[in-house]
C-alpha cells in the first residue's frame, strides 16, 4: 500500500468529503442512523497529488495494456445500451401514465378497444426489451438490435394510444355538450329550491336538514365539474343521477321545513288569540279597583302595553315573522303577569272582598301564596338569566327552555287561581313552578359541572405540555450542530409548541366565558396538537449527534411500568360500574373500558415484538380513553344522584292522582267524567312508566316521561276544577220540541226507556273508545300485530253495529250481549296496543343502540384521516364514503325518532354496507400511501446515485478555484436536500419531502450546466491525473455499494415470500459480481463500466427489498386479521343455540367448520408467503361469516318476536 502523501489539512478535508458521501438509506424501522455507526475510513491509500512515483507506476500499465478491439466494442455497446435503456424506461413510464386516461372513453367508443390493445402490446414490447437487457453472452454483450426493435415497436404503440385518446376525448367532448346543459339546469333547480329557505329563516325551525341536503348536492356538483374537466362521460352520467336524488332529498327537506313553519304559525296564532282574550278579561276586572286610582292606572298601563305587544305578535304572525312573534308573545306574557300582580295586590291589600269567596276562604293564605308566587317568579327569572351557560353547553338547552316556558305558564295559572281565590289550584301551580325551577337548576348545575371537568382537563393538558416543552434544549443543540435542517426542526418544534399553548389558552378563555362547546372543541384540538408534539419529540431518537433515545432495556422497562399503571387504573375503573343507573351511560362506560383495555393489550403485544414506538402510541390512546372514561363516570354519577329524586317525584305524582280521583268519580256530567277518566289513565300510565324505565336503567327516558307526567297532572287537576263543557247538539239526533220536553218532564220515567237510553249512551262511549284506541295503536303496530289489530277492530265495530241494530229494534237483551262482546273486543284492542308499544319500544331501543355502535365505529375510522394529511393523496373517495355513512346515520336517527321501524331497519342494513365501504376506502388510502412512500424512497435513491456520479466529475474544475468552490457549494446543497428528504420520509411527511425535489433538481441542473461548460481538452498529464481521480471515485463508489449491500444482507430475513427472496438474492449476487469485477479492474476504464452496472443493479436490489418489505408488512397485517376472524368464528359458534331449526343449524355448523378450515388455510398460506392465495381465502371466509351472522340475526329476531307473542299478543281474548 503506498504511503499517505496528504498534508494534515488535506487529510482533514478528505475525511469531511468522504463523510458527506457516506450517507445511509434506511428502508425499515430500526436501522442504525447514529453517527457512531459510520466509522472513519483511513485514507492512507488516497493521494491528491499526482507524484512522479505514482505516475511511473500507472503509466507503464496503460502503455502495456492498450484498448484492444473488444474493449472498444464493449464501450460502444454499453453507451448504446444506456441510451436504449433510458429510452425504454421513458416509454414504459409514458405508457403507464397514458393508461390512466382510460375513463375518458365512452362505452360505445370503438377507439377504446384500440387504446387497450395498444397498451397491452406496448407493455409486452417493453417487457421483451427488458428480458433482452438481462440476457448477456460470455463477453457481456446483449442483443442491441432486438432491444431497439422492441423499443421502437413500443414507441409506435404509445403513439397509437395517444391518437386513440385524442379521438376518444373528441367523442367525449361532443357528448358533454348536452350533459353540460343538463348539469347547469340541475344546478339552477337546486339553487332555486335553496332560495325558498330564506322565508323559513324568519321562523324558529331547524334547517340543518336543508343545509345538509344542499351541501350534499353541492359536493356532487363539484364531482360532476371535476368529471367534466377530465372528459369522463360515465362519471358525469353517474353524478347527474345522483344530482336528481340529491334534489329530491333537498326538495323534501324544504317542504318539511315549510310544514313545520306552517304548524308553528297556526300554534302562534292560537296563542295570540288566547293572550288577547286574557287581556280583555283582565281589563274587564278594572271595576274592582274603583277605590284605588293608582292601581287602576297601573292596571290600565299594564293592559295597554300587553295589548300593544299582542298586536305586534299578531302582526308578526300574519306577516310570517315567527321569531318576532315569539318575542312579542313572551313580552305579552310578562305584561299579563304584571296586570295580574296589580289585581292580586288589590285583592290581598283590602279587607273589602268584592268577589264572593268560597267556603273556607283564608285571606292570610291568599296573601302568603301571592308572596310565594312573586318570589318564585323572581327565582325563575334569575335562573333564566343563566340560559347562555346552558345554551353553550348545548345538550340540555331545549329541555331548559321547555322548563322555563312551563314555569311561566304555571305562574300565570297560579295568579289566575289567586284572583279567583282558589287557594288549592294556586298551591298546585306553585308546586309545578317549583318543579320547573328545580329542573332549570339541575341543567345549570350540570353545565357548571362540565365547566369544572373542563378545568381539570385543561390542567392535565398543561401538565402534559410541560415535559414536552422541556425538550427544546435538545432541539437547540441539534440546531447548533446542523444549522440548516436542525434549525428548521427547531422552528417547527417552536411553532407546534406555540400552537398547542395558544389552543390551551383559548380553551381556558372559552371556559372562563362559559362557552362549553367551544372549550370542548379547543380541548380536543389541544390533544391533537400534543400528539403531533409528542411525535416531533420522538424524532430526537433518530437525529444524529443529539440522539436522546434510551437503550432497549430501558425502553422496555419504562413501557412495562406504564402498562402496569394503566392496568391498575382499568381495574379501578371497572370496579366503579355499579355506580351507573342509566343503561346507556353504563354501556358507553363499558365500551370505553373495553377500548382502553384493548389498547393496553395491544401495547403489551407490541412491546413483546420490540415495536417500542407503536407500543407507546397504543399507550397514549389508552390514556386518552381513560380520560374519556373519567368524564363518562362523572356524568353517570351525576345521573345516579338524580334517580332518587325522580322516584320521589313519581310517588308524589301518584299521591296527587289518588287525591283527585274521588273528586273526579263524583262528577255528574258523563262527558266531563269521561274526560277526567281519560286524563287519569294517561297520568297513571306516565307515573308507572317513569318507575318502570328507572327500574330498566333508562333514566334519560324516565326524565322525559316525567316532564310529560307533570303536564298530564296539570291537565288532570284542571279538568276537575273547571266547569263541565257545554253539550253540543248532534246532527243525527234532532232536539226534542219544547212540548215534547214538557210532556217528558210531566210523565213518569219508564224503566225500559231509561235502560234503553243508558245502553245508547254506553254504545256511543264504546264506539268512541274503539276509534280512539285504534287510531292511537295503528302507528305503533309492527309485523303481524297489524293484522291482529285490524281484526280486533273489525270485530269490535261489527259487535257495536249489532248492538245498535238490536237497540233500534227494541231488542234490549241482544243489545246488552253485543255491548258486552264489544267491550271484550275493546279490552283486546287495549292489550294489543300495550304489547305493540312494548315491542316497538324494544325494537327502537335496539336500533338506537345499533346506531350508536355504528357512530362510534365510523367516527373512529374518520379520525384516522389525519394520518394522510402529510401526504399528497386524493381523499375524495374517503370523504364521500364518510358523507354517505353520515347521511345514512342521520336518516336512521330520524326514522328512530319518528318511530318508523321498517325504514329504520332498511337504514340499519345500509349503514353496514356504508361502514364496509368506508373501511375499504381507508384501506385503499393506506395502500396508496405505502406505494407513494416506496416510490419516493426509490426516487431519493436515484437522486443519491446521480449525486455520486456528479461528485466524481468535479475534477474538471481543477485549477479554477472559483468554479470548484461554486460546484462544491451546489453539490453540498443538493446533498442536504437528499438528507432532508430522508428525514421527512422517516416521520411520514411526504409533502415536505416532495418539496425538496424541486430544490434538488435546481441544484443538479446548475451542476450539469457547469459540467457542460467545462468540457475542455486536457493534456496528457491532466489525463493521467484525471484517471487517478477517477480511480479514487470508483473506489469510493465501490465502498458505498458494499456498505449498502452489507446492510441489505443483514436484513434479508424479513422476506416471507420465497420467490421474492430468490429474486432479491439473484440481484444481490449480480451486484456483488459487478463490484468484484470493478475491484479487479481498478485502474482501467472497465472498472468505471462495472461500477455503473453495479449501480444499475442496485436499483433492482432496492426495488426487490422494498417489495419484500411491503409483502412482509402485508402478511403481518393479514395474520392479525386472521386472528380477529378466528375469534369471530368462535364467537359465532358459541351463539349456535339461538338457531332452533335443525336444518338451519346443520347449515350453520357446516359453514362454521368450513370457515375454521379456511382460517387454517390462510395461516398456512401466510406462513409460506403466498399472499394471493390468502387473499382469495379471505374473500371466501368473509362471505361465510356474513352468512352465519345473517342466519343468527334472522333466528334471533324470530325468537324475540315469539317471546313477545307469548307475552302479550291476544286474539279474541285468548293468549297465543
Amino acid at each position: 500500500m503506498p504511503d499517505n502523501k496528504l498534508s494534515p489539512e488535506q487529510h482533514q478535508w478528505a475525511q469531511k468529503v468522504f463523510r458527506h458521501l457516506q450517507w445511509k438509506f434506511p428502508l425499515v424501522e430500526g436501522d442504525p442512523t447514529e453517527e457512531d455507526e459510520f466509522e472513519d475510513v483511513p485514507l492512507d491509500d488516497v493521494s491528491l497529488d499526482a507524484t512522479t512515483e505514482s505516475n511511473e507506476d500507472v503509466t507503464p500499465q496503460i502503455e502495456a495494456e492498450p484498448d484492444d478491439e473488444l474493449t472498444a466494442r464493449k464501450k460502444a455497446h454499453d453507451a448504446e445500451l444506456g441510451t436504449l435503456y433510458k429510452r425504454m424506461r421513458n416509454i414504459a413510464k409514458s405508457i403507464r401514465v397514458a393508461g390512466k386516461r382510460k375513463p375518458v372513453f365512452t362505452e360505445e367508443d370503438e377507439s377504446q378497444d384500440l387504446f387497450e390493445a395498444a397498451k397491452e402490446l406496448g407493455e409486452e414490447q417493453v417487457e421483451r426489451a427488458q428480458n433482452l437487457v438481462r440476457k448477456e453472452d460470455e463477453n457481456g454483450f446483449t442483443d442491441l438490435g432486438g432491444i431497439k426493435a422492441h423499443v421502437d415497436k413500443a414507441d409506435q404503440y404509445l403513439k397509437t394510444m395517444q391518437a386513440a385518446y385524442q379521438k376518444g376525448r373528441g367523442n367525449a367532448v361532443e357528448e358533454l355538450v348536452e350533459l353540460k346543459k343538463t348539469a347547469a339546469l340541475q344546478q339552477k333547480r337546486v339553487d332555486d329550491v335553496y332560495k325558498e329557505r330564506e322565508p323559513i329563516l324568519l321562523w324558529n325551525v331547524d334547517l340543518s336538514a336543508v343545509d345538509k341536503a344542499y351541501d350534499a348536492a353541492q359536493d356532487n356538483f363539484t364531482e360532476m365539474n371535476r368529471a367534466i374537466s377530465g372528459y369522463v362521460v360515465s362519471e358525469v352520467d353517474r353524478t347527474l343521477l345522483v344530482a336528481k336524488e340529491r334534489y329530491a332529498v333537498l326538495r323534501e327537506a324544504v317542504d318539511s321545513a315549510k310544514r313545520y313553519a306552517d304548524a308553528a304559525g297556526t300554534t302562534l296564532l292560537l296563542k295570540v288569540s288566547i293572550a288577547q282574550r286574557e287581556i280583555q278579561d283582565l281589563a274587564g276586572q278594572r271595576e274592582t279597583l274603583d277605590n284605588t286610582p293608582d292601581q287602576q292606572s297601573a292596571l290600565d298601563k299594564a293592559c295597554g302595553e300587553a295589548a300593544d305587544a299582542a298586536k305586534k305578535a299578531n302582526d308578526a304572525v300574519l306577516s310570517n315573522r315567527g321569531k318576532d312573534c315569539e318575542k312579542a308573545l313572551q313580552e305579552t306574557e310578562k305584561l299579563i303577569a304584571q296586570a295580574q300582580q296589580v289585581l292580586l295586590q288589590a285583592v290581598v291589600g283590602t279587607s273589602e272582598i268584592e268577589i264572593s269567596p268560597p267556603e273556607g276562604f283564608d285571606e292570610e293564605e291568599i296573601k302568603r301564596l301571592t308572596g310565594d308566587v312573586t318570589a318564585l317568579e323572581s327565582s325563575v327569572e334569575r335562573l333564566n338569566d343563566q340560559r347562555d351557560l346552558v345554551k353553550n353547553h348545548g345538550v340540555n338547552f331545549p329541555s331548559f327552555e321547555a322548563a322555563y316556558q312551563s314555569a311561566r305558564t304555571d305562574i300565570l295559572s297560579a295568579q289566575t287561581a289567586l284572583l279567583a281565590k282558589n287557594a288549592y289550584s294556586a298551591q298546585e301551580s306553585i308546586r309545578d313552578i317549583r318543579d320547573s325551577a328545580a329542573d332549570m337548576q339541575d341543567y345549570i348545575t350540570e353545565a357548571e359541572a362540565m365547566l369544572q371537568i373542563q378545568a381539570e382537563q385543561i390542567a392535565d393538558l398543561r401538565r402534559t405540555l410541560e415535559p414536552l416543552a422541556d425538550t427544546r434544549k435538545d432541539f437547540e443543540r441539534y440546531a447548533q450542530a446542523d444549522e440548516k435542517f436542525g434549525k428548521k426542526q427547531l422552528t417547527r418544534f417552536d411553532a407546534l409548541c406555540g400552537e398547542v399553548s395558544a389552543l390551551i389558552e383559548y380553551a381556558e378563555a372559552c371556559r372562563a366565558g362559559q362557552r362549553v362547546e367551544e372549550a370542548d372543541q379547543a380541548i380536543g384540538n389541544s390533544r391533537n396538537g400534543l400528539k403531533k408534539l409528542e411525535k416531533e419529540t420522538r424524532s430526537l431518537q433518530w437525529m444524529p449527534k443529539v440522539n436522546t433515545a434510551v437503550t432497549e432495556a430501558e425502553a422496555r422497562e419504562m413501557l412495562q411500568k406504564a402498562i402496569a399503571r394503566i392496568t391498575v387504573e382499568l381495574e379501578d375503573y371497572d370496579s366503579m360500574r355499579s355506580v351507573f343507573k342509566d343503561n346507556e351511560e353504563r354501556l358507553i362506560y363499558a365500551n370505553l373500558h373495553d377500548k382502553a383495555a384493548d389498547f393496553a393489550e395491544q401495547a403489551s403485544i407490541l412491546l413483546e415484538r420490540k415495536r417500542f414506538q407503536a407500543s407507546e402510541d397504543a399507550l397514549d390512546n389508552a390514556r386518552i380513553t381513560l380520560d374519556s372514561m373519567e368524564i363518562a363516570y362523572e356524568r353517570g354519577a351525576d345521573t345516579a344522584a338524580k334517580v332518587e329524586g325522580y322516584l320521589a317525584d313519581a310517588e308524589a305524582a301518584k299521591d296527587r292522582i289518588n287525591a283527585v280521583y274521588e273528586q273526579g268519580i263524583a262528577l255528574q256530567d258523563p262527558d266531563h267524567k269521561n274526560d277526567f277518566l281519560s286524563y287519569n289513565s294517561i297520568a297513571t300510565d306516565f307515573a308507572f312508566q317513569v318507575e318502570g324505565l328507572i327500574a330498566e336503567g333508562k333514566v334519560r327516558d324516565a326524565r322525559a316521561i316525567l316532564s310529560n307526567l307533570k303536564v298530564a297532572l296539570a291537565n288532570l287537576e284542571r279538568c276537575v276544577t273547571q266547569k263541565p263543557p257545554k253539550k253540543k247538539k248532534r246532527k243525527a239526533e234532532p232536539a226534542p220540541s219544547p212540548t215534547q220536553q214538557q210532556a217528558t218532564d210531566e210523565e213518569p220515567v219508564d224503566p225500559r226507556s231509561a235502560e234503553q237510553a243508558e245502553l245508547a249512551q254506553q254504545l256511543y262511549q264504546v264506539r268512541a273508545a274503539i276509534n280512539t284506541i285504534f287510531s292511537q295503536a295503528r302507528p305503533l303496530c309492527v309485523d303481524e300485530y297489524v293484522a291482529d289489530l285490524e281484526a280486533a277492530y273489525a270485530g269490535a265495530m261489527q259487535h257495536h253495529e249489532e248492538g245498535s241494530t238490536a237497540l233500534a229494534g227494541d231488542d234490549l237483551e241482544s243489545a246488552r250481549a253485543s255491548l258486552s262482546t264489544a267491550k271484550q273486543d275493546l279490552v283486546i284492542l287495549q292489550k294489543i296496543q300495550d304489547n305493540s308499544r312494548q315491542i316497538l319500544s324494544s325494537l327502537l331501543n335496539g336500533l338506537s343502540e345499533g346506531a350508536a355502535y355504528y357512530e362510534n365505529i365510523i367516527a373512529g375510522t374518520h379520525q384516522k384521516r389525519a394520518e394522510f394529511d402529510a401526504w399528497d393523496i386524493d381523499l375524495t373517495s374517503f370523504d364521500a364514503s364518510y358523507k354517505t355513512a353520515q347521511e345514512t346515520l342521520s336518516n336512521l336517527r330520524k326514522a328512530i325518532k319518528d318511530q318508523l321501524a321498517g325504514f329504520a331497519k332498511t337504514m340499519m342494513d345500509k349503514i353496514e354496507d356504508d361502514r364496509r365501504a368506508f373501511e375499504e376506502a381507508y384501506d385503499t388510502l393506506c395502500d396508496t400511501r405505502d406505494n407513494l412512500r416506496s416510490d419516493l424512497i426509490i426516487d431519493v435513491s436515484d437522486r443519491q446515485s446521480k449525486l455520486s456520479r456528479l461528485f466524481a466529475a468535479q475534477d474538471r474544475f481543477d485549477g479554477n478555484e472559483a468554479l470548484l468552490e461554486r460546484y462544491a457549494k451546489f453539490h453540498a446543497m443538493a446533498l442536504v436536500c437528499t438528507q432532508i428528504m430522508l428525514d421527512h420520509l422517516k416521520v411520514d411527511e411526504g409533502k415536505e419531502a416532495q418539496k425538496q425535489f424541486t430544490q434538488f433538481d435546481e441544484c443538479v441542473a446548475v451542476l450539469e450546466e457547469m459540467l457542460q461548460a467545462a468540457t475542455l481538452p486536457v493534456t496528457e498529464e491532466e489525463s493521467e491525473a484525471q484517471n487517478l481521480d477517477q480511480d479514487e471515485a470508483v473506489a469510493i463508489g465501490i465502498e458505498q455499494i458494499q456498505r449498502e449491500l452489507k446492510s441489505y444482507g443483514k436484513r434479508k430475513d424479513i422476506f416471507k415470500n420465497a420467490e421474492e427472496l430468490s429474486n432479491f438474492e439473484s440481484m444481490f449476487k449480480t451486484a456483488e459480481a459487478y463490484l468484484k469485477q470493478a475491484e479487479t479492474q481498478l485502474g482501467s476504464n472497465a472498472a468505471q463500466d462495472a461500477l455503473e452496472n453495479a449501480e444499475i443493479t442496485m436499483d433492482s436490489v432496492r426495488i426487490a427489498f422494498e417489495r419484500g418489505q411491503r409483502t412482509a408488512a402485508k402478511i403481518d397485517g393479514y395474520q392479525i386479521k386472521v386472528e380477529e376472524l378466528v375469534e369471530i368464528i368462535n364467537k359465532l359458534h358459541g351463539q349456535r343455540n339461538a338457531i332452533q331449526n335443525d336444518d338451519d343449524l346443520a347449515i350453520f355448523l357446516d359453514n362454521n367448520e368450513t370457515a375454521s378450515e379456511g382460517a387454517y388455510k390462510i395461516e398456512s398460506f401466510l406462513s409460506k408467503g403466498k399472499v394471493m392465495e390468502a387473499e382469495v381465502q379471505f374473500g371466501f371466509l368473509n362471505s361465510l361469516i356474513a352468512n352465519m351472522e345473517r342466519m343468527l340475526k334472522q333466528h334471533t329476531t324470530k325468537k324475540r318476536k315469539g317471546i313477545f307473542k307469548r307475552r302479550g299478543a291476544m286474539r279474541q281474548g285468548k293468549k297465543k
